[in-house]
């Protein structure tokens, strides 16, 4: 919708252009400023673009039966900024070109250079376009550091077509003038965003979240929140399972991964980033729990014995069928070796005979040896 709104506020503003060039109004007696004038010709132009900006997230709020806060309509205003940048453009081309051949040729123009900026590369193409190109996933926020480049790029375009609309007499002045605003505002987007890769900074966190207890506190989005107490009430469930067999996780605060947005954020030993919402819907919230309280100190522990590890924790915390059922559905090709599967579950049923100080010792040691010199 970005592009078609682009397209549609600069081709008429280009036919807006033409028109008044070839009624020679530049030429006649001037009544009225030149602002006036402009602004009397664009203001239609912009009034449509915005409407069509605007009607389709009106309706679908609406449909939903929510409001939009200030931080989300970071991206319509943006859009409203830019559909104005685009009328000065169009303008301004609608009076060096005629009419006839500056509307149809801006409106190809804009829709294509912004729609299609997605599937282009290099990337950078695409964060100055002045639409975002990925959605937004839940709990984030567009950035201001994102904006600018968006802003820059075809605001400099503008601000130079406006520059030759300045009193001074010389032409070449006027030229050389927009051609320098054009030039450096491009070149300084580009390079604002040139390090960027196929992703944009945006804020993550950003969604309103609500907190029961204390060691833990246990989070989740407000929006998710209804089965929070109940989700709490599994941690500490869980928890007193790992102390009963000797072993004490104590994580001050438990929070929800929805809120990290596209971002994947390491747990540490205080804070427990876990999928409590998908848990809570899968009805696995314990499971995962118990898999955030094993935490190996590198990113690609043995398997072998990752494997025993976590059978043992599903075994101390009644979770065996969960577990069972993730191996089911996640299976590798190391599972499917039967010897290796058998002699994990002998090593996992031999140290479950033990004192809990031995099988707590244990645990910790298999936490180290899982990464050995990694």
């Amino acid at each position: 919708m970005y592009a078609f709104a682009y397209a549609a506020a600069s081709s008429l503003a280009a036919w807006e252009g033409g028109r008044l060039k070839a009624g020679g109004v530049w030429q006649i007696a001037a009544t009225r400023s030149r602002v006036r004038i402009v602004a009397s010709a664009l203001t239609p132009v912009l009034i449509l673009s915005w409407f069509m900006l605007i009607l389709p997230v009106a309706i679908r709020l609406t449909s939903a039966g929510v409001s939009p806060t200030l931080d989300s309509l970071r991206p319509m205003v943006l859009a409203v900024i830019l559909a104005a940048a685009h009328c000065t453009i169009g303008f301004s081309v609608g009076n060096i070109l005629p009419r006839q051949i500056a509307a149809p040729v801006m409106a190809a123009a804009i829709f294509i250079v912004v729609a299609f900026s997605v599937s282009t590369t290099p990337y950078w193409i695409r964060r100055v376009s002045g639409e975002y190109a990925e959605p937004l996933m839940f709990g984030e926020l567009v950035s201001f550091t994102s904006m600018w480049p968006h802003l820059l790029f075809p605001g400099s375009l503008a601000i130079a077509a406006l520059s030759l609309w300045l009193p001074a007499r010389s032409v070449i002045i006027r030229v050389a003038l927009a051609a320098a605003l054009a030039i450096t505002g491009m070149v300084t987007a580009r390079n604002l965003v040139a390090h960027w890769g196929p992703s944009e900074p945006v804020i993550i966190g950003a969604a309103p979240i609500e907190c029961v207890g204390i060691h833990p506190k246990v989070c989740m989005p407000e929006a998710t929140s209804v089965n929070l107490k109940e989700v709490h009430k599994d941690a500490i469930s869980v928890l007193r399972d790992f102390r009963t067999a000797g072993v004490d996780p104590s994580p001050r605060v438990i929070t929800d991964r929805l809120g990290d947005g596209r971002y994947y954020i390491k747990s540490t030993k205080s804070t427990w980033r876990v999928n409590l919402t998908s848990g809570v819907a899968a009805k696995t919230i314990r499971y995962q729990l118990v898999n955030a309280a094993i935490q190996f100190p590198c990113s690609r522990p043995d398997p072998e014995t990752s494997r025993t590890v976590r059978m043992w924790a599903a075994a101390v915390t009644g979770e065996k069928t969960a577990y069972k059922k993730q191996v089911e559905a996640q299976q590798e090709a190391f599972d499917t070796d039967m010897n290796k599967a058998a002699k994990i579950k002998k090593a996992v049923d031999g140290i479950l005979k033990e004192s809990t100080g031995r099988q707590a010792a244990w645990f910790y040691g298999q936490i180290d040896d899982a990464c050995g010199n990694k």
